[in-house]
């Protein structure tokens, strides 16, 4: 699928634009959006955090949309490739990848690794926006049973903020991958009581990644791996 661009970040009331294809014409739109939010602000509102934030996030948002096209621009004949791929039994083939995701268990974040890697693979991991987007698509489809939160494979349990994939690759940070939660782009390093270590897809923000307690009882996204 085409991935499609998801505004998070709405300051001071103001209706979000609606989400867009990706072109050069959806981020113009976008832009006079911002333009004509901070046209009808007083100085002072221009100025403050909320306000700020939000003109940062969208620049930020933009510039990861460019980034990302540009390499799937790069590997759309490797991705084509993928997409044929024939999965095992009770795995699906979702942006080329092969997933399934448990729909009844619940289970912390080092046993739902331990339960996928039984089933020939381990947590899904995502390397660029495609893969991203086709997993979110699964998940969509069983939104009835209850999936509030998702393990994915990442962590930064190693080194605080330093978010990886349990291969030892840099997870993709900011839009499209993370969420917000009240304007705040995860993941937050502004929660000192508590330890949010593992990497969760997150019900109540679409299923963008959130991070949260290795410990909590998550239901686990599996990825087969093909030796």
């Amino acid at each position: 699928m085409a991935w499609t661009y998801r505004h998070h970040t709405c300051p001071y009331n103001q209706p979000c634009p609606t989400n867009y294809l990706n072109s050069k014409e959806s981020l113009i739109n976008n832009l006079m959006y911002e333009e004509n939010r901070l046209s009808r602000l007083t100085p002072a509102e221009r100025r403050s955090p909320d306000v700020l934030r939000g003109t940062v996030h969208l620049l930020t948002d933009i510039r990861a949309y460019l980034t990302y096209s540009q390499e799937a621009g790069r590997a759309g004949s490797s991705r084509g490739k993928k997409a044929q791929v024939a999965c095992p039994e009770k795995f699906v083939n979702a942006g080329g990848i092969c997933l399934y995701i448990e729909k009844h268990r619940s289970m912390d974040w080092d046993k739902a690794r331990t339960f996928c890697q039984e089933m020939g693979g381990d947590l899904a991991i995502f390397r660029d926006a495609n893969e991203f987007a086709g997993a979110l698509d699964l998940i969509r489809e069983h939104k009835s049973t209850r999936l509030s939160w998702v393990w994915i494979g990442g962590s930064d349990r190693d080194e605080e903020g330093n978010w990886k994939w349990f291969t030892g690759e840099p997870m993709p940070m900011g839009t499209p991958f993370w969420g917000s939660v009240r304007h705040r782009r995860e993941p937050r390093q502004d929660r000192a009581k508590e330890v949010n270590d593992c990497a969760i897809l997150y019900e109540n923000d679409d299923y963008m990644i959130h991070d949260r307690s290795c410990s909590w009882g998550c239901k686990p996204l599996c990825q087969f791996h093909f030796s």
